[in-house]
């Protein structure tokens, strides 16, 4: 668009403008209209086509419409010219706005013009349509016509408020019964006059419809509105004629605030005179600090007594203290129960002031009787009571005491108590019967005359001595000083009779007390007369926890000692299997089977042991059992046979026995000088003392074998299959000797005689290694010694030298110390007895059978260790073996 051509723009740079609106800073309008404008605030976007008499171009016009009819912001576009503009001036009327735009970019190529928009009133409340509003372009003005292409509208909350309920203006507001319509202004328009006035007409519709629930919600909306004092007092006024007070007051507790109105409310409550409505309301609201204390209780003091009952003037009477109260409750009262009951609803706990005592004093005396007057004693402790009440009595020439359950439980003072107590102790002395004494104690039985009192009954019952009084008195009495001696004189009875009935009599009825114990010792003198086990099993089922009753059992123990059968101890056992005499009984049957076998020489061996054993399994924990382990020792090992030995040992391992046992069946191996029994002693008992023993008589008889074939094989065999026996030194020497006879001489070729021995030598190392590092010890000491030999008989050799320089020499010597290091320590193990002489034991027997069975070198040797084997297991019995 251009200079030549702005004239026919005016129109479009308008719309522009306002278009431009909603981005450019706001302003005040420069003329405001009705607030309920037909143009509905909002945001209005739009695209037209300008239909200038000479073109045709496009404008985009953007503008915010205010809640009070002001159009705050506008823009104006032009993208055929690049123009841009914004709205400077605004002018609003009821029906739309009008608008000129200010040029801001592309001033040289257009100019500003002015817009008129307006509403189209077929589409009243339809803002989203198209056909909403009409706009023209105003030049000089010259309408210019608009084409709308594209339109969007976006209303305030206000806006579609007026839509939803067709809100032209404010007479359709203030006509309004709708209380929906009417809310939702107000919450849009709560800060302005129309918005306050809007309000007051809400309220005028909720008074007519009156109904609570409608009430109820404007009260809980605006709990500070001025009208909440009259819509309480509408609901009170209605909840009143449906009888409803109190589930008004449960409903407005949590929402009514307003202290106005909880005033007035309770004003209305005390027309009522109705002390439940009052409790409620008071109960409901007392929290909001409005109605106060005192004068709640004031006014429920009035209406307790209005009802002239005994209870409301003491309900009257606790809530303000004032006397008139308690002397009509008094007024009204008849006899002494019903005046203790004024007391006892005033104050349970028993201290009153002196206006208090001295009313109800009053009011005892006003009775003229003996309680009544020791009523007023009591209270008062004033003596001229006690004598009028005293007075009463003796003028009666009464034989009981008066009814003392009348002074019982009133929270009279302590001191007053006592000193009624006195006075009816003199009262029941002067009458002087038991039942004045039992009258006094059944009142006061804390008082210190109770226990004068209580001689004074036993007195009575000693005169008549008999067991029923004294049975009563007990019953009445028991933990009195008296109740032993009556007890102690039913006793006598029971003696004097000396029959065991009376006694039983005595315990039944004092079971826990000293003369129970004594009359059950005097039952049992009486059974001990007898001194049968009948008689004394019978007195223990009656009195097994009785200090007699091990007397009972020792009794019993010495009669079936008496009888001193098998069948009489085991009857005392299994009767009385916690005495102490169960051991002396138990010992006592095994030495009637030891007596038994001394003179019977008929049973054999095993139906001895069989018995021992019955005895055994039978009383396995007592401590006779060791001594017939020790007889069944005896029977069984008398022969003196390994297989005795070896039957004792399998059923008593833990025996004292045991280890003589061992030990006799060592001295039996050692007698054979076997090997394979030394072997066999040592794999069978490798924990006993002896198994040291057996290994070093093992290794005696090996090396005496060796000795007697005299070779070096049987030594070599005898070097590796024992190589912890002290007899290893005194063999190699001997081998060393034959060796070196065989090996050297003078026509002899020395270099093939060192290579034949250093031959050899690496023999026995190869076949050493192959054994675990455990087993190989013997080759090691053997083929040292041949390497010693080596060394100092043909050291002038090519062989020797080379061996002995060679890296092979030197691995073999690093070895063989590290062999004869362990080899110390095994023997000093074996020295010290060590806890690893059963592991080098049973490494030992292992050596020696691997050895000779698979790599013997001594023919000769061989033989005799198999001879030795074949001899141990065609003599040793198989049961042991």
């Amino acid at each position: 668009m251009t200079n030549q051509l702005s004239k026919h723009f005016p129109v479009i740079l308008t719309l522009l403008i306002l278009l431009y609106i909603i981005t450019a800073t706001s302003y005040a309008a420069t003329n405001t209209i009705d607030s309920e404008s037909n143009l509905l605030p909002g945001t209005y976007k739009l695209s037209l086509i300008v239909f200038d008499p000479d073109e045709r171009y496009p404008a985009e016009l953007r503008f915010k419409l205010n809640d009070k009819g002001q159009v705050v912001t506008g823009t104006a576009n032009y993208p055929t010219y690049n123009c841009s503009a914004v709205i400077k001036k605004a002018t609003a009327s009821n029906n739309g706005v009008s608008f000129t735009e200010e040029i801001t970019v592309g001033q040289d190529d257009c100019s500003s013009m002015s817009y008129s928009i307006t509403v189209n009133p077929s589409y009243l409340f339809k803002p989203n349509s198209h056909g909403y509003i009409k706009v023209v372009v105003l030049d000089d003005n010259k309408l210019i016509r608009t084409d709308q292409k594209r339109y969007n509208y976006t209303p305030t909350k206000y806006s579609s408020f007026r839509v939803k309920y067709k809100i032209n203006g404010w007479d359709d507001i203030s006509s309004s019964q709708n209380i929906a319509c009417l809310n939702k202004y107000i919450s849009l328009r709560n800060k302005t006059a129309r918005g306050k006035k809007a309000h007051d007409i809400l309220y005028s519709v909720v008074r007519k419809k009156n109904i609570n629930d409608t009430y109820y919600s404007f009260i809980k909306r605006y709990p500070n509105s001025s009208h909440v004092p009259n819509a309480v007092e509408q609901m009170y006024i209605n909840a009143r004629q449906s009888n409803r007070l109190f589930s008004l007051f449960k409903q407005l507790k949590p929402i009514l605030n307003n202290k106005k109105s909880i005033q007035n409310t309770y004003t209305l409550v005390k027309q009522e005179k109705d002390l439940k409505l009052l409790d409620e309301f008071h109960r409901q609201f007392s929290g909001h600090g409005v109605i106060a204390l005192s004068d709640y209780t004031q006014e429920k003091a009035k209406l307790f007594r209005l009802s002239n009952k005994t209870s409301d003037y003491i309900a009257a009477y606790l809530l303000e203290k004032k006397g008139e109260d308690l002397v009509a409750a008094l007024a009204l009262s008849e006899g002494l129960e019903e005046i203790d009951e004024v007391r006892n609803n005033i104050n349970t706990s028993g201290y009153y002031s002196s206006y208090e005592s001295n009313t109800f004093a009053k009011a005892y005396r006003s009775l003229n009787t003996f309680p009544g007057y020791m009523r007023a004693y009591m209270l008062l402790g004033k003596q001229a009571d006690l004598q009028k009440a005293v007075s009463l009595v003796v003028k009666t020439k009464t034989k009981s005491l008066p009814s003392y359950n009348l002074f019982h439980g009133h929270g009279f003072a302590s001191a007053n108590q006592e000193r009624a107590a006195v006075t009816f102790f003199k009262i029941a002395q002067t009458i002087d019967t038991t039942q004045s004494y039992y009258a006094f104690i059944d009142t006061y039985p804390n008082s210190p005359q109770v226990n004068k009192a209580v001689a004074e009954i036993f007195n009575f019952v000693q005169q008549q001595n008999n067991e029923k009084t004294y049975l009563t008195f007990i019953q009445a009495f028991p933990k009195s000083a008296q109740a032993h001696e009556a007890r102690n004189n039913i006793l006598k009875f029971a003696k004097k009779s000396g029959d065991i009935n009376a006694y039983r009599d005595v315990i039944r009825k004092f079971p826990d007390s000293i003369v129970a114990k004594e009359a059950i010792a005097a039952i049992f003198r009486l059974v001990s007369k007898k001194n049968t086990i009948v008689a004394y099993e019978g007195f223990l089922a009656e009195y097994p926890r009785s200090s007699e009753a091990s007397n009972a059992v020792t009794a019993i123990f010495k009669l079936t000692c008496k009888q001193d059968t098998n069948e009489a101890y085991n009857t005392f056992i299994a009767q009385y299997p916690n005495s102490h005499l169960v051991t002396q009984a138990i010992s006592q049957k095994l030495a009637l089977i030891v007596k038994a076998h001394k003179y019977n020489i008929v049973k054999n061996k095993q139906a001895k042991i069989e018995e021992y054993k019955s005895f055994i399994a039978n009383h396995p924990h007592s401590p006779s059992v060791s001594g017939a382990i020790a007889a069944i020792f005896n029977i069984r090992t008398k022969q003196n046979e390994i297989s005795d030995f070896l039957a004792f040992l399998k059923n008593y391992p833990k025996s004292p026995e045991a280890t003589k046992a061992i030990s006799s069946i060592y001295k039996l191996v050692d007698k054979k000088r076997n090997i394979a029994g030394y072997d066999w002693f040592m794999n069978k008992f490798p924990y006993s003392p002896e198994a040291k023993q057996a290994l070093l008589s093992m290794h005696n008889v090996a090396y005496e074998m060796a000795a007697d074939i005299d070779t070096v094989t049987a030594y070599n065999d005898f070097i590796i299959a024992f190589p912890l026996a002290k007899e290893v030194e005194e063999a190699n020497k001997r081998a060393y000797k034959i060796e070196k006879g065989s090996f050297t001489g003078t026509f002899k070729d020395e270099e093939k005689q060192a290579k034949s021995l250093l031959t050899l030598s690496k023999r026995i190392i190869t076949k050493g290694s192959k054994l675990s590092s455990d087993d190989n010890i013997g080759y090691f000491l053997v083929a040292n010694r041949m390497n010693d030999l080596l060394s100092e008989e043909f050291l002038g050799t090519e062989a020797a030298l080379r061996y002995e320089e060679s890296n092979e020499r030197q691995r073999f010597q690093n070895k063989f110390m590290g062999k004869l290091d362990k080899l110390n320590r095994n023997l000093a193990s074996i020295n010290s007895n060590t806890s690893n002489l059963s592991r080098m034991l049973q490494s030992q027997s292992q050596m020696m059978n691997n050895h000779f069975e698979k790599a013997a070198q001594d023919r000769d040797m061989q033989n005799q260790i198999t001879q030795q084997h074949r001899i141990w297991e065609r003599t040793g019995d198989k049961y042991f073996y």
